[in-house]
């Protein structure tokens, strides 16, 4: 799996299908507890919208299953799909003086689903388009189904495209969705029965995210690592160190969303015996090859980020659909009289710390400790953000199918710059998206070309079996 701006995405012509999700009557379960991502999502969401220049957001997918298209087979895997993660379905809804956020799971058997033959496109470029068109009309926040559903059919092959509001979903959850929709479409075709692991529910999750983290205040010891990151930090938000052309503000401009490949498959191994020889994570040389970027950029020489990291753990919730993320601080040590491999081992040292000692969700922190930034619509100015994810072992990784697959995370606006690492068989990628100006355009080549430099090195440097000086 690639995640790359919609724009770049590969689609043959065919003729275009759109499934359209509907419900009968408006009976559903009790109405139950959100996660903190959701309510500060929703809430910020619909703030946005109702501004002049509605803020729009997705995660989508696209993906190709071969053969002739069969129409009830692929009604059935999306019902399969639909069944399985009620988080697809549910119903969101603010209630009480304080408007928490809730939502109410819709009975499966009260959801159909049927096709609308929008006709052929005869273009690949005119697909993006449509695509693109289709996404933004049918993916808002306040709206009802939050998930987005066509096909592209051929003779010979279905391209399939989804995509969902980040209010149910998360970039960890496009390789399930893929898995699900291809193991069930094929049963379905072969007359069988998709053999998919057990699955938990992401609203369950957010119930006992309530319980746990509902009475953390600013004193709870569980806040002792944050209000330590903040006394160091100066504040709340790590702020992105190199100019982007903007000034401070919650203010979303225009975005711009690109994709580039930073090792090929043999080098992305070379580095990844490095670092299981040196015993630290791969993300945690990517994370030091960002950080010297940064302070060569003319940044400072302690590197301040959040980090997302994925709470799914390693039972059912493996395979489940949701918002499993919790967003986290990291600091560590860049200087510059440092070799890399020191950097490095401080990169994986910081992460390793972090991870034991953030548990509280990162809503709710923000929250206790920054309660004069709460509602605010976004965060109050740039601030560095640096994700990785490995998809060859996420969902279905060793599927051909699902490998295939391509992810377009997007949104209308920004106020600063994010950089999504990801491997897949075809080497390391960084997906970047960030504000449309003259300077950030500048800051993120500069970046993006100092980290393949650094990684090119770290490569070179396995060869030989030597230790690497910063370039």
């Amino acid at each position: 799996m690639l995640q790359q701006p919609l724009t770049d995405v590969d689609i043959e012509p065919g003729h275009v299908v759109e499934w359209s999700l509907t419900r009968s009557g408006t009976q559903h379960g009790s109405h139950r507890p959100t996660s903190y991502n959701q309510f500060k999502h929703y809430t910020s969401g619909l703030e946005e919208s109702a501004g002049s220049a509605p803020l729009r957001s997705w995660i989508a997918l696209v993906l190709e299953l071969p053969g002739a298209p069969d129409r009830p087979a692929f009604r059935a895997a999306l019902r399969e799909l639909l069944t399985r993660h009620e988080i697809l379905r549910c119903d969101f809804e603010r209630v009480g003086s304080d408007g928490d956020l809730t939502c109410a799971v819709i009975d499966p058997d009260t959801v159909s689903t049927s096709p609308h033959d929008i006709g052929p496109v005869d273009t690949t470029e005119a697909l993006r388009d449509y695509l693109f068109a289709y996404f933004y009309d049918r993916i808002d926040v306040g709206s009802w189904p939050l998930i987005a559903v066509g096909t592209v059919e051929r003779t010979r092959s279905t391209t399939v495209f989804v995509a969902c509001d980040h209010l149910v979903s998360d970039g960890g959850s496009v390789p399930v969705i893929a898995r699900d929709l291809a193991a069930a479409y094929r049963a379905e075709t072969d007359g069988g029965t998709a053999d998919l692991p057990q699955v938990g529910s992401y609203v369950a999750f957010t119930e006992q995210q309530r319980k746990e983290f509902d009475e953390v205040d600013a004193e709870d010891p569980r806040l002792a690592s944050w209000r330590a990151f903040m006394d160091r930090n100066g504040g709340f938000f790590p702020r992105f160190p190199l100019d982007l052309g903007i000034e401070d503000g919650t203010t979303m401009h225009p975005a711009t969303n690109r994709t580039d490949r930073l090792l090929g498959p043999d080098d992305a191994e070379t580095l990844a015996a490095r670092c299981k020889e040196q015993g630290v994570r791969m993300s945690a040389a990517l994370l030091a090859a960002t950080g010297i970027a940064l302070r060569d950029g003319g940044g400072p020489e302690q590197y301040r980020g959040f980090l997302p990291v994925n709470e799914r753990g390693r039972g059912d919730l493996t395979d489940s659909v949701g918002w499993y993320v919790n967003t986290m601080p990291v600091e560590f040590t860049v200087a510059a009289d440092l070799d890399v491999d020191d950097i490095i081992a401080a990169a994986n040292n910081a992460m390793t710390g972090m991870l034991a000692d953030i548990e509280v969700p990162f809503v709710k922190a923000w929250y206790a400790l920054a309660p004069e930034l709460a509602e605010l619509p976004a965060w109050p100015y740039a601030v560095n953000f640096f994700s990785y994810m490995d998809f060859r072992k996420a969902a279905g990784g060793d599927d051909p199918t699902v490998a295939g697959a391509t992810m377009h995370v997007w949104s209308s606006g920004s106020n600063g710059i994010c950089h999504w690492f990801h491997r897949n068989n075809t080497g390391i990628h960084v997906n970047t998206i960030r504000v449309d100006t003259p300077e950030a355009r500048t800051t993120e080549r500069t970046t993006i070309e100092h980290v393949r430099r650094t990684l090119a090195g770290l490569t070179a440097g396995a060869v030989r079996g030597t230790a690497l000086t910063h370039p």
